[in-house]
């Protein structure tokens, strides 16, 4: 019996340092070009889709919504599935522009 309750007592403890691990940590593991599955894996699911369209050349865009630890929240952008940015509201705003690439 004492070795169930050892168990029991591990296997609770192991969830929650996991459910602990924040938002802002996790996303330290993201990378440009990743899937919506392969994101959502890394961050978990509890998030919100806070907007969705279709470029006019036809290509899915979507935004989820994060709620970060420190009233700040992650907000994760894909283009045809595929993350093409990240980060608070702030920092986005605060990013230069790029001109596309020269061909």
């Amino acid at each position: 019996m004492k070795q169930f309750i050892n168990i029991v007592v591990c296997t609770i403890t192991l969830l929650a340092l996991a459910a602990c691990s924040s938002v802002e940590s996790r996303s330290q593991k993201l990378q440009l070009g990743m899937t919506r599955a392969a994101a959502v894996k890394v961050l978990g699911s509890d998030y919100t889709v806070v907007a969705a369209r279709v470029d006019p050349d036809g290509s899915p865009v979507s935004v989820l919504k994060y709620r970060g630890d420190k009233k700040q929240d992650l907000f994760l952008y894909f283009r045809k599935d595929k993350l093409v940015q990240w980060g608070d509201t702030e920092a986005l705003q605060n990013m230069p522009e790029t001109s596309p690439p020269s061909r």
